[in-house]
């Protein structure tokens, strides 16, 4: 069994059909740098590109999702953590394995049956020799090809991405709840992060406009999901997005100068 390289662009490496993991009832068509989606709403056509600066595939002409591996048939499309404007979603890829061709359809030019008599015994003989043959065969083609098979998918799963993080440990984050004892493997990701700048506090100050606390009554701050109250001071940015004054601040202050939300970024000043 060949082993896809992660790190350098194979013809056809992607082409084929692929589910959404998430979304089984949305199928991707791949074939070279096409993308037909089909889901229904429809069907859409996008484009990836190889990025050789990154040694990945990415979507879009912007490259705003890198394509990461998490097995032999299964793929991961990852935000671009460096664009402060990134989507936060994962898009994981299952692809839909050909189905074999029956047995009969495997020659063009079927034998012709043989007409002669032959003795009762070796007939016998010949059939038992046969299938202890085909028994042996088989046995010999199970045991590499399932060897190798495993060897393959081990050497998938241990590959470290860029990242940091092995498609393993990728794979393991994407498909269950985080726990505690996950902290050190977010640290190893988020010291793989490049950070984003965060606004000045002119840049805050002119993007946050003050509304009425009853237009968000009944509802959470998306920051710290506490539920807004009437003495509550609520900003919103340009987008729109309402939150607690003090809460919003400190987003663009410290991490992101970007709504937590959508985004959305904030006109330089």
């Amino acid at each position: 069994m060949a082993l896809i390289s992660y790190y350098e662009e194979t013809p056809g490496q992607l082409d084929g059909v692929w589910l959404n993991a998430d979304c089984p009832w949305e199928e991707y068509t791949v074939t070279g740098q096409r993308v037909r989606r089909t889901n229904s709403h429809g069907t859409r056509e996008f484009s990836i590109q190889w990025d050789p600066a990154r040694l990945s595939w990415q979507w879009g002409r912007h490259g705003r999702l890198s394509m990461q591996w998490l097995g032999v048939d299964s793929i991961a499309w990852v935000p671009d953590m460096s664009c402060e404007h990134h989507n936060g979603r994962v898009w994981r890829w299952r692809r839909v394995q050909p189905s074999s061709p029956p047995e009969n359809t495997m020659h063009s030019h079927p034998r012709p049956p043989d007409t002669r008599m032959p003795h009762p015994h070796a007939h016998r003989s010949s059939r038992e020799h046969r299938r202890h043959s085909r028994s042996r065969s088989q046995g010999r083609h199970r045991h590499h090809s399932t060897h190798g098979r495993y060897r393959s998918r081990r050497n998938f799963t241990d590959a470290q991405l860029p990242c940091g993080l092995t498609h393993r440990e990728v794979y393991s984050l994407l498909s269950r709840e985080i726990t505690p004892e996950d902290y050190e493997m977010l640290l190893r990701l988020d010291e793989a992060v490049p950070k984003a700048k965060p606004a000045t506090e002119e840049e805050t100050n002119e993007a946050l406009q003050i509304v009425p606390v009853q237009e968000v009554l009944g509802k959470e701050c998306p920051i710290c999901l506490a539920p807004f109250k009437e003495a509550d001071v609520v900003a919103a940015v340009p987008c729109a997005h309402k939150f607690h004054k003090d809460c919003i601040s400190t987003w663009l202050s410290n991490y992101r100068r970007t709504c937590p939300l959508c985004c959305t970024e904030l006109e330089r000043a």
